[in-house]
């Protein structure tokens, strides 16, 4: 396997069309109501290369990263604006293949022609428009993996797409595709493909792809065939005619070579039909009997003597190779905990890259199929219930209700299924929404702090040790002369910063999730502000005179304002720190760190080559030596007096002029921020509640610590004198 080159998109069609495979299925009108309208049906790419006008290669569609805004889209003829068919009412875009569902809607002639061409026969093909965000290349020999297959370059994979409009088109970008219009309508075509396994005892959501790719086979083999006339299985065609022969076998007149043809026709389909058992039954290794009368049968011979159809067959084999639920619980993989917890953060508006980080990619498709797609808190409630065995059928906007889902939460816990529980997926959803908004926070702590872990809330000391003595030149004796240690202390301890987030009655009846989630969403800000705050109080306090000319790292004048002149004292200041052996400390500065009010100034510092000299009668053009030296950090902490710390108290230390040079704390660390066990992201975890309050409650927590650390590390400019 190999990583796609990502490439220009300028460079090929930003826009493609897709052609499906699969046949169109047009339903007809039903009889005496010919205004009724016509639907429509279609697999519109089976995940495959295709041949597309514009690329010089073929095209590969990646259907992960395939989206789109809404499943009402037009349908069109030939991708042709002005000439609009109807519009979609559902597209599914699934691991391997993308369908299509929707109403031929359009009053005019072009929707006629569509129906009219049908009817009569004509093979109409599925194009479908869409445009390429992301574009990767696969070299000649290399291959790739997508939708489930290899393949081999070289070959284009849109990575990132987006679907706009469906045609039909007369001949698609594949001219192998066929497309088939049902002529009649029946039953299960009325119902559709969902009602149709419902009546069959499946449900959509519980099926792998090569399960649902069998069923809607027979689905599309039933709509296809004409009724039939008597009780036999559909697609059991063994009965020979009986215009051949009589009761007695002898010749009633039709033609002897013929019957003999119909005999082994017959013959051929019957062992093609006893083949088919028997894969089928080695394909289901796990139902070997059927139970008849109380005694177990072979499965296979029961089949093949009863005249079973392989539909039926495999129906039945599908059916009893179902997982068993265990006692007290039945499995509603509808319910499935990863896939709710997944289509909840979706539907709170993270993306599903961000979502996509945390589970994996067939719990994605789940989550963004039309079974979660719009799943709710009451959806959840009710996932609940049913994985508890239970049912309700009352009013969700009620007591009864939200009792109903608390019964049943305490059921699956004692059950030990506390996976899919209300109080267990909102925690987990709550963590994530914590967490993603923790990140999203443009901190800068990170780049002037070393991070360390501790295992408690007591006083920590660390030490960093120096040598005293030095590598002396070694005597005719050859005697090593010893060197000592000494270590300078630094100390930091943990502190828990938290808050209480609940998920109300009112809540719960309102189905209103975004009212519970907006709560973690907060406390992800909350934390990541919190600790950007305490190291920043922290620092302007300058405790014990950290900064200092004791400590050799500070300096104040007139002539220490941000400019290339005093930047360069500051970085010979920093260039002159020396160790507890008086040895220099050999390390660089990497960071200058600003307030809002010189942001500007030090961008021309670390970026213009050139400096305008304005100390001579005539300006002039100065090379500028810190042009890449340092990587600016800007924190309004230094300058703006608006912001508080944590008891609304102004914070000390501010000023519009001071700035500081920072080492990178790997190296040498002026500060240092602590958690417990190293945990460096904050906390959501269930609380103690009593279910007869009605509500659902969740703590939220952050451990650390800041402390200060080497002097050595970092050079304060008061920037004033």
């Amino acid at each position: 396997m190999t990583n796609p080159k990502m490439i220009q998109a300028s460079k090929l069609p930003e826009s493609f069309s897709i052609a499906g495979k699969a046949k169109i299925e047009i339903q007809a009108a039903e009889d005496g109501d010919e205004k009724k309208l016509r639907r429509f049906s279609m697999v519109a790419y089976t995940g495959g290369a295709m041949r597309l006008a514009g690329f010089y290669h073929p095209v590969v569609i990646d259907l992960t990263g395939m989206k789109v805004t809404a499943k009402s889209r037009p349908v069109l003829r030939e991708h042709d604006p002005s000439r609009i068919v109807g519009h979609t009412e559902n597209i599914v875009i699934g691991s391997r293949d993308v369908r299509v569902e929707g109403t031929i809607s359009a009053a005019n002639e072009h929707s006629r022609e569509v129906i009219e061409s049908a009817d009569n026969g004509f093979p109409w093909q599925v194009s479908v428009g869409a445009n390429s965000e992301k574009l990767a290349f696969v070299d000649s020999g290399e291959t790739v993996q997508v939708n489930g297959r290899n393949f081999t370059g070289p070959v284009y994979v849109a990575r990132q797409s987006r679907l706009g409009e469906v045609s039909f088109v007369a001949m698609g970008a594949d001219d192998r595709t066929s497309a088939k219009m049902v002529a009649k309508h029946r039953k299960e075509s009325e119902m559709g493909f969902e009602a149709w396994l419902q009546a069959k005892g499946f449900e959509l959501s519980e099926l792998s792809e090569a399960q649902e790719a069998s069923l809607r086979a027979m689905y599309t083999a039933e709509d296809s065939a004409e009724p039939d006339t008597d009780d036999r299985d559909s697609g059991d065609t063994r009965t020979v005619q009986a215009s051949a022969t009589g009761g007695d076998g002898a010749s009633t007149g039709g033609d002897l070579e013929s019957y003999q043809k119909q005999l082994r026709a017959a013959a051929a389909k019957e062992s093609h039909r006893f083949t088919q058992i028997r894969l089928l039954c080695q394909k289901y290794p796990d139902v070997n009997t059927i139970n008849v009368d109380g005694a177990d049968v072979s499965i296979e011979a029961h089949a093949i003597e009863n005249d079973w159809s392989v539909d039926k067959l495999e129906l039945h084999l599908m059916r009893a190779s179902r997982p068993k639920a265990p006692a007290g619980h039945v499995h509603d993989k509808a319910a499935d905990a990863e896939a709710i917890e997944a289509a909840l953060l979706c539907s709170h508006g993270l993306t599903e890259e961000q979502v996509g980080k945390w589970y994996s990619e067939k719990v994605m498709n789940a989550a963004v199929s039309r079974n979660y797609r719009s799943f709710t808190l009451h959806s959840l409630m009710g996932a609940v219930i049913r994985a508890a065995g239970q049912h309700y059928s009352g009013s969700f906007k009620s007591n009864d209700f939200i009792r109903a889902t608390y019964t049943a939460e305490r059921q699956l816990k004692a059950s030990g299924f506390s996976t899919l529980t209300v109080s267990n997926i909102l925690e987990n959803v709550a963590n994530k929404t914590l967490i993603a908004s923790y990140e999203a926070q443009e901190t800068t702590w990170q780049k002037i702090c070393r991070t360390s872990n501790m295992s408690d809330f007591k006083v920590h000391s660390r030490y960093r040790l120096d040598t005293t003595g030095a590598f002396r030149k070694v005597g005719a004796d050859g005697e090593l002369k010893h060197i000592g240690m000494t270590d300078s202390k630094y100390t930091n301890q943990l502190d828990t910063f938290g808050a209480i987030v609940s998920l109300t009655r009112q809540d719960q009846i309102n189905d209103d999730l975004d009212a519970f989630l907006v709560i973690p969403t907060a406390m992800g800000r909350l934390a990541a502000v919190r600790i950007e705050g305490a190291v920043y109080v922290l620092l302007l306090s300058n405790p014990g005179s950290f900064f200092g000319t004791g400590n050799k790292n500070y300096i104040t004048g007139a002539d220490t304002a941000l400019s290339g002149t005093s930047l360069t004292k500051m970085k010979t200041q920093f260039s002159n720190m020396v160790d507890a052996n008086n040895n220099p400390i050999l390390v660089s500065p990497k960071y200058l760190l600003v307030g809002t009010t010189l942001e500007d100034t030090a961008d021309v510092l670390l970026t213009e080559r050139d400096l305008i000299d304005g100390t001579s009668t005539t300006e002039k053009p100065k090379k500028n030596p810190h042009v890449g030296t340092l990587e600016k950090v800007k924190s309004p902490y230094l300058n703006n007096t608006s912001i508080k710390d944590e008891d609304g108290k102004a914070i000390s230390g501010q000023s519009d002029t001071q700035h500081y040079i920072f080492a990178d704390p790997s190296v040498r660390a002026a500060m240092c921020v602590g958690f417990l066990n190293g945990q460096r992201r904050p906390t959501i975890e269930s609380g103690e509640t009593s279910f007869d309050t009605l509500g659902m409650q969740w703590r939220g927590y952050h451990d650390f610590g800041v402390g200060m650390e080497d002097p050595v590390a970092a050079v304060k400019s008061k920037g004033a004198a």
